[in-house]
């Protein structure tokens, strides 16, 4: 018997082609134009302007090997793997008038850390995006949906994206994804510079909640660009692929309050069934220029009473808190080849205790097509601070996309 989420990522293609075809023979038959670019999908619009819609689509494949580094190296202890990480497709676009967006993006691989138990109300249906969004007036603009929560400049960088095979460390102890709510944001511009301020209100426990058992998330981020926007929203992407003529840089922060959360990490990490205030500080800066890439980051995450404990004193849950810094830094090489380093060290408040690690990763990239074509390979090694030999992890990662 099919799973129910084999069977909705039949239905989400079957979906999509059906969505592609009737476009098709809606352009024969009205003259809607219709065009085709990497990274753009495919572009359908209205003869009349009325809306502009683009169908996309995007795949990643990875192979992996993880093991500790020590002299007696047992085979068994070497762990690998060879799959598809990611298959996304997706619909964007403007319907009536320019101002008035929309965009709904499925996953057809389910990653593993989506996994959760239904019955705990949590999920993995295959939606990531499903938001419309309205430019109101110059700059200002509203969101509701389901989408990126302003967070860390690592969380909200698409994951297609990224310089290395996947996410750091850092971004998986931040502990930001999307999330379903109200967004608002607002962009000023001042001598040349821009400030925008974004600020939301969600359900604090991630994507795909069927059920809000906790409280609600209020987050808050504003981001300085001094030297004005970097080109084709290089705040996004990780490395300058675009060889910024001018200098770029983006300063940005925020806070986060997550009251009542039930989930260890705020909006990820297991269910608990017990409610802890969350309050997450966060900072970081961007630098482009002429090929060269630099990214720091920070967070602080406050939990009052961050382990939980039953009527025994078994531990049943720990909710992350503690500080964790790092940045990486890249070059683009001849040949669209770049070359990128990273570090990371994450600081767990003692009381969990979790172990304080270093992370520390090197990446090579070949771009064929931006971040859409690319085959990327990176080596990662963990020290942590005890005992425990280091990890070493390899992988090798083949995006493609139209």
């Amino acid at each position: 018997m099919l799973s129910n989420h084999s069977c909705l990522a039949k239905y989400s293609l079957l979906l999509s082609v059906t969505i592609l075809l009737s476009f098709e023979i809606s352009a024969q038959k009205k003259g809607i134009s219709s065009r085709t670019e990497i990274g753009e999908g495919i572009k359908f619009t209205a003869r009349d302007k009325s809306y502009d819609v683009h169908l996309y689509g995007w795949g990643q494949t990875i192979a992996h090997t993880e093991f500790p580094i020590k002299s007696n190296l047992n085979l068994q202890e070497l762990e690998y793997g060879l799959g598809v990480t990611h298959a996304r497709t997706g619909l964007r676009g403007y319907l009536i008038q320019p101002e008035l967006l929309f965009h709904f993006q499925m996953e057809f691989v389910n990653s593993g850390d989506q996994i959760r138990n239904d019955i705990q109300g949590i999920q993995f249906n295959g939606l990531l995006d499903a938001f419309i969004e309205w430019n109101i007036y110059k700059g200002f603009n509203f969101s509701a949906g389901q989408r990126f929560v302003p967070g860390t400049r690592a969380s909200t960088t698409p994951i297609r994206n990224l310089q290395f095979a996947g996410r750091s460390t850092f971004d998986a102890f931040s502990g930001f994804t999307r999330d379903a709510g109200l967004f608002v944001w607002y962009d000023f511009e001042s001598n040349g510079a821009l400030i925008r301020t974004i600020g939301a209100v969600t359900q604090g426990e991630g994507a795909n909640v069927q059920v809000n058992s906790g409280g609600l998330a209020y987050t808050a981020r504003a981001d300085w660009f001094p030297f004005g926007e970097f080109t084709d929203n290089g705040q996004l992407t990780q490395g300058d692929l675009e060889k910024e003529r001018a200098p770029k840089l983006q300063l940005g922060g925020g806070v986060e309050f997550n009251d009542n959360s039930v989930r260890e990490n705020g909006h990820l990490g297991d269910l608990v069934m017990v409610e802890r205030d969350i309050l997450t500080y966060f900072a970081d800066v961007l630098f482009k220029y002429q090929g060269f890439a630099f990214q720091a980051d920070f967070v602080d995450k406050e939990v009052d009473i961050p382990v939980v404990y039953d009527t025994l004193f078994n531990t049943i849950g720990i909710f992350n808190s503690g500080m964790a810094f790092g940045g990486s830094g890249s070059y683009m090489l001849a040949d669209d080849i770049s070359l990128a380093i990273r570090y990371h060290r994450l600081m767990p408040t003692p009381v969990t205790k979790r172990i304080t690690s270093d992370n520390y990763g090197i990446a090579l990239s070949k771009y064929f097509a931006g971040h859409n074509v690319k085959v990327q390979t990176d080596i990662a090694l963990q020290v942590l601070d005890n005992d425990t030999d280091p990890n070493f992890q390899w992988q090798l990662l083949m995006s493609f996309g139209f």
